[in-house]
């Protein structure tokens, strides 16, 4: 409208001028933000390629360690942010491991050897024993059956028996102080000097003497033995005992009963140590049981003790006087009664009859 006299200007514009511009900022918008896109995607793969490559190499450098392969590349590219400084660690752990390895090798090596020894000592100490430490005699007046069983690869328990003339046999138990290598060295020792001195027909007190003066010479380790010793007339049944420290015998004649003797003090303690012998009679198919603490000590999961009374009570239910199913019957009880548990020590039955 112009000054109210209904007069009117119109501009016309084409449309194409109007909006030319716009479509031309919209064109290059569109242009520029493609191109944005183009570069930051190609942006993001050289920076995840970047970090994600030694990421890659690293994960397959751990999967070779972890299949064995000690001897995997391992790169750490240079870098040294957190993925450079991760591979370096693997790199010394890659180190610690061979030299862990290099040395459980040697480890394994020379425990294998002590092994090896040890096997070998085992059968030398059994070789000491009468029967290599399981004896089964049925001779024309008498029987003797014995077992000995090692808590280790070697111990220090020991037997020995020998007719020292045609009516007297001779026989003894002991149990050396301790376990392992050094109770089977003195093991060794005292069985070498009973088989040798029990051979000079002395009287069994004179014989403990002797050895417990030989086991005192040099004992700087303080170790010592319980013995037990016996000869038993096998026409006669006139038996003769002596202990050294060692648990009383045990017979069986329809019933168990302990025979109860003096005993001196352990053989390596004292060379004034003194010791005496007593007599008493062993009726026929009486069968006399020795043992040492192995038996009435052993231990189950509970750490409850095997004890003497639970030893009598497998003797009167064997109720036999055969000495193989006796000793069978009381080795049974004891090994059931420790089940799953570790023998505690060293264990010996010897049973002595006479026919």
């Amino acid at each position: 409208p112009v000054n109210h006299k209904r007069w009117s200007i119109a501009i016309v514009i084409p449309m194409e001028e109007m909006t030319g511009s716009l479509d031309q900022y919209r064109s290059n918008s569109i242009v520029i933000t493609i191109a944005g896109l183009l570069l930051l995607t190609g942006i993001i793969i050289f920076l995840s390629r970047k970090l994600t490559t030694p990421l890659l190499a690293l994960s397959q450098s751990t999967q070779s360690l972890a299949k064995g392969d000690l001897d995997a590349q391992i790169s750490d590219f240079g870098l040294r942010d957190e993925v450079g400084q991760l591979a370096r660690q693997f790199q010394q752990m890659q180190i610690s491991l061979k030299d862990y390895i290099a040395q459980l090798n040697q480890q394994t090596a020379q425990r294998e050897r002590l092994e090896g020894e040890l096997g070998a000592a085992t059968v030398i100490q059994m070789q000491m024993l009468p029967d290599n430490g399981q004896s089964e005699v049925n001779a024309e007046h008498w029987r003797l059956s014995a077992l000995l069983q090692p808590a280790k690869s070697v111990g220090g328990d020991l037997y020995h028996y020998q007719l020292l003339d045609n009516e007297r046999l001779f026989f003894a138990v002991g149990d050396v102080s301790d376990k392992g290598v050094a109770a089977a060295l003195f093991m060794a020792k005292t069985q070498t000097l009973l088989r040798q001195l029990c051979q000079e027909n002395t009287s069994l007190d004179q014989l403990l003497s002797a050895i417990n003066l030989q086991l005192c010479q040099n004992n700087d380790s303080c170790m010592f033995v319980t013995m037990i010793c016996g000869t038993l007339n096998i026409l006669t049944g006139e038996l003769t005992l002596a202990s050294a420290g060692h648990g009383n015998p045990l017979t069986y004649d329809g019933d168990c009963q302990e025979i109860k003797l003096n005993a001196g003090p352990a053989l390596g303690f004292f060379e004034e140590a003194e010791f005496s012998s007593e007599s008493h009679q062993l009726p026929l198919n009486c069968p006399l049981i020795l043992t040492t603490d192995g038996a009435d000590e052993a231990t189950n999961i509970a750490q409850e003790l095997y004890g003497e009374e639970r030893l009598i009570a497998a003797i009167n239910r064997a109720h036999t006087s055969d000495n193989n199913e006796l000793l069978a019957s009381i080795h049974n009880d004891i090994l059931q009664f420790r089940s799953e548990a570790d023998p505690s020590d060293d264990l010996t039955l010897m049973i002595v009859t006479r026919t």
